[in-house]
């Protein structure tokens, strides 16, 4: 397999990765949200200040 092969393997891989932990944090962020932790929008407020910070 050639290295550009390889690297559209990796991606692939990395894309669906990416959607994975996506839809995790869209199933914690709803659960948290049903339980009356906190509210979608406060989850990412914070996420966005979290990500500020860096």
């Amino acid at each position: 397999m050639s290295k550009k092969r390889n690297l559209e393997a990796e991606i692939d891989d990395l894309r669906e990765e990416v959607s994975m932990l996506n839809t995790m944090l869209d199933s914690l962020s709803d659960v948290l949200e049903e339980k009356g932790v906190i509210t979608q929008a406060d989850w990412e407020k914070k996420i966005k200040e979290n990500l500020a910070a860096k």
